[in-house]
Formats: structure tokens, sequence, C-alpha cells
């Protein structure tokens, strides 16, 4: 069984979220932080094309975990994607930094590195419930469509 190129779906994703960070960054929206709501669409849509792969174009020859494991690692690649480019973003605008400090809520003022650590920690986390989600969904439409058995 070829195994799915999964780092292409992860490359996808990550330059996906850093073309939406950019564009809210061209349009000067940095400052609602309620639009980082639409990452969620950003990974899901990036999740969608990698099982639809999987489970629709090779006929659903994966496993369960299998499925989770490639939809994980696709998130975490894109995920050290952003992450790398925010801390950049950060490095060139010291700026930015200082804003997302007085955004927070505990009082306390985060570095650089400590955001970084909840950004991935945030997106790894959100592409394991869509993972999950999505993999049960694919998996059993995969059952409707294919003839032969599929063994967990």
């Amino acid at each position: 069984m070829k195994v799915i190129n999964r780092d292409f779906f992860g490359v996808y994703i990550g330059l996906a979220l850093i073309g939406y960070f950019i564009l809210m960054g061209a349009f000067d929206l940095q400052e609602l932080v309620f639009l980082r709501i639409f990452n969620l669409p950003i990974v899901l849509g990036g999740l969608v094309l990698l099982y639809h792969k999987m489970f629709v174009r090779k006929r659903g020859k994966y496993t369960i975990r299998q499925g989770i494991i490639q939809g994980v690692r696709a998130v975490c690649i894109a995920t050290l994607m952003l992450v790398s480019y925010i801390y950049g973003h950060i490095q060139a605008d010291p700026s930015f930094l200082n804003f997302v400090n007085e955004l927070m809520l505990f009082g306390f003022s985060f570095s650089i590195y400590q955001m970084g650590i909840i950004l991935f920690i945030e997106g790894v986390f959100t592409g394991l419930m869509l993972s999950l989600v999505l993999m049960v969904w694919y998996r059993k439409g995969a059952k409707s469509r294919v003839k032969e058995p599929i063994s967990n």
C-alpha cells in the first residue's frame, strides 16, 4: 500500500494559515482577535482534502489509527510553520508581541517562546479533535462505499 504524502497536506494547511495571517495584517485586522476562529475552516478544509484522498480516492484501505496519525502529523507541520512565521514576524516587529500581551487577561505578559508553545498546543489540540471527528465520519462513509470488508 502506497502511503499518502501527508507532508503536502501539512504544508498546504500551513501556507493557508500564514496567508490568512498576512491577509489580516494587510487589512489591519490583527486587532480583531475573534477572527482567529477562521483558522478552523482552514484546518478543516486541509483535513477534509487529506481524508478525501485517503478514503474516497484510495477506496478506504486505511485504519482509523493510521488516519488520525496522518491528520495530526499534517496539523503539526502546519502549526510549526505558522509558529515559525509568527516568531519571525515578532522578531521583525516586536510591537506585535506587546500588542498580544496587552490583550492577555491573565495579568502577566508572555515571552515569545511561551506564546509559541501555546500556539502549538492549541493548533495540535484543534487538529486532533478535528481528526477524530473527520475520521469517524469518513470511515463510516468509506464502509458504505467499499464492497470488501475493512479491517480496523
